[in-house]
């Protein structure tokens, strides 16, 4: 049960002020994309988290200046100011890119360079953050999905939940699904271990678009070709959901704003026989 006050959604504040940014990519076998993302960020003091993990996204934030500098000095070693970028998105395929918002307020402008600090001369990865942010507070997303007819229409009815009571009781505490823009549904196998997609659905997008059930819960629906799906279940496939944030969370690129998670799906009685 949910009450009156908890119904209002709140987004996170002064995101404005994160001008510094560390994107990651957490290469994985059998993952979507070939990798988990990350990005940290940091105000000068405070420090921001957002990590897309094989069933759940977390974000976390926490204030630890000696961090925050390593941050900013790591990122601004690398964005060279004053030197011309030719189309950030070039750096997708990197594992680690260094991203200085130079827009005002929340408006585009960035110089995103490759992160010089991945490694070290010796080839060790140099650490990002301090092993005491693994106590720190989560917020969770977490996501369920189930396979049935509906108006005629084979879907995938998903949900997607924000958990974390500990984070929640602490004056951080924000709705993360309140800068929820857009979820996609995607599918892919692997043959040989090299991934491979299935055409589940024609746009990947809601039929219906997003429903804000309440601050903490969204659900979506999204139609998928019966015959695709059933190879699909022969090719032992698996299902993941694309989220997009708005830059009000994270102020980046669509590019660089998109995590995901891998769901199960429950098939009601009879969807295929």
């Amino acid at each position: 049960m949910h009450s009156a006050s908890q119904e209002i959604g709140r987004k996170l504040k002064r995101s404005s002020d994160f001008k510094h940014f560390l994107w990651r990519r957490h290469p994985h076998r059998r993952v979507l994309d070939g990798a988990l993302p990350e990005v940290i960020s940091t105000d000068g003091e405070t420090v921001r988290r957002i990590l897309s993990q094989q069933k759940q996204i977390i974000f976390q934030e926490f204030e630890d200046r000696q961090t925050a500098s390593a941050l900013i000095n790591r990122i601004e070693s690398s964005v060279v100011p004053g030197v011309a970028m030719v189309g950030y998105s070039m750096f997708k395929e990197r594992d680690a890119v260094a991203i200085l918002h130079t827009g005002q307020n929340l408006g585009p402008g960035w110089l995103a360079f490759p992160d010089t600090k991945r490694k070290r001369a010796a080839g060790m990865v140099s650490p990002t953050l301090p092993l005491r942010v693994v106590d720190q507070p989560k917020l969770r997303l977490v996501a369920g999905a189930s396979v049935v007819w509906d108006r005629r229409d084979l879907v995938i009815k998903g949900a997607v939940e924000q958990r974390g009571s500990q984070f929640a009781s602490t004056p951080r505490a924000f709705d993360l699904l309140e800068h929820l823009a857009d979820w996609k549904v995607e599918a892919v196998f692997y043959k040989n271990d090299e991934l491979k997609r299935v055409d589940l659905c024609e746009s990947g997008s809601p039929r219906d678009g997003i429903s804000r059930v309440h601050s903490s819960r969204r659900e979506a629906c999204f139609v998928i070709d019966p015959l695709m799906y059933k190879q699909m279940r022969q090719l032992d496939a698996q299902v993941w959901f694309r989220f997009t944030f708005d830059r009000e969370l994270f102020c980046l690129p669509v590019d660089w704003s998109s995590f995901w998670m891998m769901v199960d799906l429950a098939e009601a009685p009879g969807v295929l026989m």
